[in-house]
């Protein structure tokens, strides 16, 4: 009877050992989802990254040309303004 119960005892373990391997494994499996999810939401956000830095990249050269076209019409307002004081109507001098 010893070598029987041994014989059992030693099956019993092997089916919590597949079982244990078993649970090991559908875990294993689950980290793996997980960090696949954490890669795939780090590429989107780096991808939504790199279109908000061409927005601002687009922005800015706008922002620059506006500037400029804002200088150019004030330097045209003076010149303007410069030419008008030529024209004195109504007699009146500065």
């Amino acid at each position: 009877e010893g070598v029987i119960e041994a014989a059992d005892r030693s099956a019993e373990l092997a089916e919590a050992t597949v079982a244990a391997t078993r649970q090991q494994k559908a875990e294993t499996e689950k980290v793996v989802q997980a960090v696949s999810e954490v890669a795939s939401v780090a590429e989107e956000n780096a991808a939504a990254t790199e279109e908000v830095s061409a927005a601002v990249e687009e922005q800015t050269a706008s922002m620059e040309e506006i500037s400029t076209a804002a200088q150019e019409l004030a330097e045209m307002a003076g010149r303007l303004q410069a030419t008008v004081v030529k024209f004195n109507v109504g007699g009146e001098t500065e």
